[in-house]
């Protein structure tokens, strides 16, 4: 059983638990192996483990705890509260299976940093914040915390913690440099290192205070985070990795605005005295290791500036702000066009630091852009690769003409309809996705380019429903991925329709409805119903349909309740002698997803049927109808198609028998 030591020195308020043993030797005037044989357990030989590097100061077993209390008087839970397991605990230190040493977000512990005036009070007390890496100040003293020897200017490392044959020094540089006949230790006073004074209230302090505050809570929900909650442990990876990448590249004026100070010559001159950038920061190589590892092997200073940079970007009330912030900090880095490459060396930031890099680089970008990073969603996010993307199940789920429904809703009537329809499902396609242009152009079988495609989508954010539009489009691509459609559009692309509705067939069908038809007609009714099952605009080229929207107006005129219905029938028999047996003609997503969205077109149910199928019997053509109505005449088609003309009600138009064969073929 342990004894009691004759001497007793009470542990400073926060001091690390081998510290405050370090003060006990040096009182006794006992080796550090000496010290650790009278407290630790012991083997049959009586001696206990070396413990270099800080392991007790990482935690302590059962048997080492209930020890060290009956050898000094000192409660468990007090000394619990001398180690970083005992203090911090998980998740933010871990013990490294290996070499028993405490392990943080930002990686290893290797380092120590120390107050020179604490030092100087209290000499070789050790503080067990110091060990912390993200910790760059003393707030006792307000400054910043040293890193190196006065002397020999090497960092003071945990590893070179005492041997137990030597007297325990703390208070001095534990380091070796070279000598003759070999190298010695340096053992210089570290109470003599240079400190860096800070102002009262300077940000720096006041960051710090904010982050340990932070890191006592078990959820980040302030901030940028209240979309999307962190633990203390994410919390800390995004602010290594945000300031990693303010500090690279910043802006010395805009960091010195952001953190509430006014930017002017003296000011910038402090700062860089107080703070200078390490010219490591500067590499082209993004993969340095003075680049990414941003609280282990940079100065205190150089970490306090980007920890304060970094939380106060977090903390902004919403995203914008914080992409307005982080882009004031780093302007000269923001120039490049927005890629994201994943590197699973580096650390893994959050969604929500994600999104204050995209807010911060989408200032003045495209329409295009805006819907691949979502920026107006309450979490920006980055698109899929391009290699995802060619796989992605938003190409089945979405037609090449979009659904006339919603498109009459979302129309602003600047564009031909056809091309209205082709731009919004492009539009829809480009969200979270950067498939290349010409590829999406020959999966879609579009006849709208993309430089016509970005123009239209420019006009309409300069629309005054634009943002309705948006949320609308934003609506429909969750509602698509969550709820796949009944129908494949990419197979329907790609079937083959030359056999579908031959021109005796349609004379067929149109003479049991007791009307005649004409060659043009059965044309246009062909290729409007190849229309409807692709999804895809269907040009005639291999036999020219002159007047093709008279043609179809036409045909449109001719349709029945009955007719609409055998046409389904073909268009069903068709479908499933190509192999398609599970998906309806045609499907449209539901309306509902529009509600309390403002929006510019208005819906064509907005004119009764009715009224068109006697403007129709009085001989009047679709265009003209529109006219009458003031309305567009492709809501006059639609409600056709949709409402056809009843077979009850008479209609005296003559038509011409139907002569030679019908060849038409339409390519998709």
């Amino acid at each position: 059983m342990k004894r009691t030591l004759p001497v007793r020195v009470e542990p400073l308020p926060g001091e690390a638990l081998e510290s405050w043993l370090a003060a006990l030797a040096t009182r006794m005037n006992a080796t550090w192996g000496e010290v650790l044989d009278a407290v630790l357990p012991t083997g049959a030989n009586g001696i206990a483990g070396s413990h270099r590097g800080a392991v007790l100061t990482t935690g302590v077993s059962d048997a080492e705890r209930e020890s060290i209390s009956v050898a000094t008087g000192v409660c468990g839970g007090d000394i619990d509260g001398m180690t970083l397991a005992g203090h911090y605990g998980s998740p933010l230190i871990t013990i490294d299976s290996r070499t028993g040493r405490a392990r943080t977000p930002w990686g290893l512990l290797y380092r120590q940093r120390f107050c020179p005036l604490c030092m100087r009070a209290f000499p070789g007390r050790r503080k067990l914040e110091w060990f912390l890496p993200w910790i760059s100040t003393c707030t006792e003293h307000r400054c910043f915390l040293a890193d190196t020897c006065p002397r020999c200017a090497q960092v003071q490392m945990v590893s070179d913690w005492f041997n137990r044959w030597m007297y325990t020094h703390p208070d001095r540089c534990r380091r070796m440099v070279k000598a003759e006949p070999r190298p010695t230790r340096c053992l210089a006073r570290l109470s003599t290192s240079r400190c860096d004074r800070l102002r009262p209230g300077h940000p720096v302090l006041t960051m710090q205070q904010r982050l340990t505050e932070l890191l006592a809570e078990d959820v980040v929900d302030v901030g940028v985070y209240r979309t999307a909650p962190v633990s203390v442990a994410q919390l800390l990876t995004d602010v290594q990795v945000l300031g990693n990448r303010i500090l690279r590249a910043p802006n010395i004026a805009g960091l010195i605005t952001i953190l509430g100070r006014r930017a002017s010559d003296r000011e910038i001159t402090r700062w860089l005295n107080t703070a200078p950038i390490p010219d490591q920061t500067r590499s082209k190589n993004p993969a340095a290791p003075g680049a990414t590892r941003l609280g282990l092997a940079q100065p205190a200073a150089w970490v306090g500036s980007g920890v304060a940079a970094a939380l106060t970007v977090l903390m902004q009330p919403s995203l914008e702000e914080a992409g307005t912030t982080l882009r004031t900090a780093t302007s000269s880095a923001l120039t490049r066009e927005l890629r994201y490459r994943t590197n699973i060396s580096r650390p893994a930031h959050s969604a929500a630091v994600t999104a204050v890099d995209i807010q911060a680089r989408a200032a003045g970008s495209t329409v295009l852009n805006e819907l691949r990073y979502r920026t107006i969603t309450e979490l920006p996010r980055l698109p899929d690769t391009p290699r995802f993307a060619s796989k992605h199940a938003m190409l089945d789920a979405v037609p090449t003409l979009f659904w006339a429904e919603w498109a009459f809703r979302l129309d602003t009537e600047d564009l031909p309809w056809g091309t209205a329809r082709q731009v919004l499902s492009r539009l829809i396609l480009t969200i979270g996705c950067v498939m290349v242009t010409w590829e999406l152009e020959r999966r879609l079988h579009s006849t709208v380019r993309a430089q016509r495609v970005g123009l239209a989508a420019n006009n309409l954010r300069a629309h005054p429903n634009w943002e309705g539009i948006f949320t609308a489009l934003l609506r429909l691509h969750e509602y698509l991925q969550a709820n796949p459609p009944p129908i494949d559009y990419q197979r329907r692309r790609s079937l083959n329709y030359d056999n579908l509705l031959p021109e005796a067939h349609w004379v067929d069908l149109v003479a049991e409805q007791g009307v005649g038809t004409t060659a043009t007609t059965a044309t246009a009714a062909r290729l409007w119903l190849i229309e409807q099952l692709s999804g895809a605009p269907v040009p005639n080229t291999e036999q020219p349909l002159p007047c093709r929207g008279v043609c179809t107006d036409r045909m449109r005129r001719t349709l029945t309740p009955q007719l609409v219905k055998k046409l389904n029938t073909v268009a069903v028999d068709f479908l499933r002698a190509h192999g398609v047996v599970d998906e309806p003609p045609t499907w449209e997503p539901p309306l509902t997803l529009l509600e309390g969205l403002t929006l510019p077109g208005t819906p064509p149910e907005a004119i009764d049927p009715n009224v068109i199928h006697e403007l129709v019997v009085s001989g009047l053509g679709v265009p003209a109808i529109a006219r009458h109505l003031d309305t567009s005449v492709w809501k006059v088609r639609h409600q056709l198609e949709h409402h056809p003309i009843p077979s009850h009600v008479a209609r005296t138009r003559s038509t011409r028998p139907v002569r030679g064969p019908l060849s038409v073929v339409a390519g998709l």
